[in-house]
């Protein structure tokens, strides 16, 4: 009965942020009823939790005392912003991400960063091109890729993407240091059922996704097959339907990430 609709549970709530009481001094439970430090509504920052501390972004707190705008993000893209790194305070620039980021030698750099590609820092300083690339959706017009056809079993494509282009942006990931050389596949399960897709016995940190046939949507994505997964490959596990064709895409997660991969496909999880 926590919500405005019951008024709070007539007022056991209080203004809907937690029990009364359950906090320490100088403490007040925020939007998601965990306790936070009060002193920070209202501070210029929007504490949103996205940076994994108190969420004040919501209408109980007057929007973290108005930082965060009415709801929106809050944050000022592009403005001038203090981060502390090895106990060295360094001044940067509010990113696109609402993080701040002291790599403003990258902006206008000719290559397109996403973390700067947003209309508040002038698309990376032109590097973006307005927008069209680096964002969370697929760019339109990369769909084309080598067809494998319905082949499955081990290193049903291998090869090297050291001189391929950067045309996807993963969807599980955030690719925090320059876009990244990718290569894209063509493929049709020759029977409907699960299959499992990887990248294992490739020498670089892959991210592996598979977008749908319309080619504009991300069906799945993985970073690293497990957690402490040496080689840092990546794997997929999907029921698929025959007759539908997938774009699967093998992307680096760093910039120095490419190099040589191989691509398998088996049927069954």
């Amino acid at each position: 009965l926590d919500c405005a609709y019951f008024e709070y549970d007539d007022g056991d709530c209080g203004s809907g942020t937690g029990t009364p009481g359950d906090c320490d001094y100088g403490d007040v439970a925020d939007c998601d009823g965990v306790c936070f430090g009060e002193w920070s509504i209202g501070d210029g920052y929007c504490d949103d939790g996205s940076a994994g501390w108190g969420n004040f972004n919501c209408v109980d707190f007057d929007y973290d005392g108005g930082d965060c705008d009415g709801g929106d993000s809050g944050t000022e893209f592009g403005e001038e912003c203090e981060t502390e790194e090895w106990g060295v305070t360094i001044t940067g620039v509010i990113a696109c991400d609402g993080e701040c980021s002291t790599l403003t030698d990258w902006i206008g750099d000719g290559v397109c960063d996403s973390r700067f590609d947003c209309a508040e820092t002038g698309w990376d300083g032109g590097d973006c091109e307005g927008g069209d690339t680096g964002t969370s959706d697929p760019p339109t017009g990369t769909c084309d890729g080598e067809d494998l056809g319905s082949a499955t079993g081990v290193a049903v494509a291998a090869g090297d993407s050291t001189d391929a282009t950067h045309d996807w942006e993963p969807d599980c990931v955030s690719l925090s240091y320059h876009e990244t050389p990718d290569v894209e596949f063509w493929w049709s399960p020759p029977v409907t059922g699960p299959y499992s897709i990887t990248t294992y016995g490739s020498d670089f940190d892959t991210v592996l996704s598979i977008i749908e046939e319309d080619c504009s949507t991300v069906m799945a994505c993985n970073d690293e097959a497990a957690s402490g997964d040496i080689d840092e490959t990546s794997a997929l596990e999907e029921y698929m339907y025959s007759g539908v064709d997938y774009l699967i895409v093998i992307d680096g997660y760093s910039f120095s990430d490419y190099g040589s991969y191989v691509l398998n496909i088996a049927p069954g999880l």
